[in-house]
């Protein structure tokens, strides 16, 4: 009977737990945005131009929007900026096959909080190029904008091994 009352203590004590990750929606079949290129500079004239790889494999190309919205922090935009500013996305420039994305889109969770390495700016008038993966934070509801790599005039990446095998598979587009 002891034994049953602290199983039972036990369940209880563990379900009653606060579990943070439930408000991490790493990938779900209502996310358009699921990763993104970025290269800005600033050194010669203003440069602004990237890409998307959106949900159903589509990898669109932007260059110089006239219009952009940036995030309303650092790390967080919202569903309604994002898809403003995938609209200025207006090249396809590669599709992406289905099972070859579903494999990569399991790596998001695993970036998610990833420690990022020191940033070290030794470069100057490179820009930046940057690799990001999205993910819903239901919490706040927004997009989380998890850095996966930065290069150029400064120099950061996720050191997870998933953040550092989704860098190398999207450095292809």
């Amino acid at each position: 009977m002891k034994n049953l009352f602290l199983s039972l203590l036990l369940i209880v004590i563990l379900c009653s737990c606060n579990n943070n990750d439930d408000a991490l929606i790493p990938v779900n079949e209502d996310q358009l945005i699921l990763f993104q290129f970025e290269y800005r500079n600033s050194a010669w004239g203003y440069q602004h131009s990237g890409w998307f790889i959106d949900n159903k494999g589509n990898v669109k190309e932007y260059n110089l929007p006239t219009e952009w919205r940036w995030n309303s922090d650092s790390n967080f935009i919202s569903k309604d900026s994002l898809a403003f500013n995938y609209a200025q996305a207006n090249t396809l420039i590669d599709n992406i096959n289905l099972q070859d994305l579903e494999d990569k889109k399991t790596l998001i969770t695993a970036t998610i909080n990833g420690i990022l390495s020191s940033k070290m700016c030794p470069g100057a008038d490179m820009g930046s190029f940057s690799f990001y993966s999205y993910y819903w934070d239901a919490s706040k509801k927004m997009y989380h904008k998890q850095l996966l790599n930065l290069t150029g005039d400064c120099k950061q990446y996720n050191t997870t091994t998933e953040a550092i095998e989704l860098t190398a598979w999207l450095t292809k587009f």
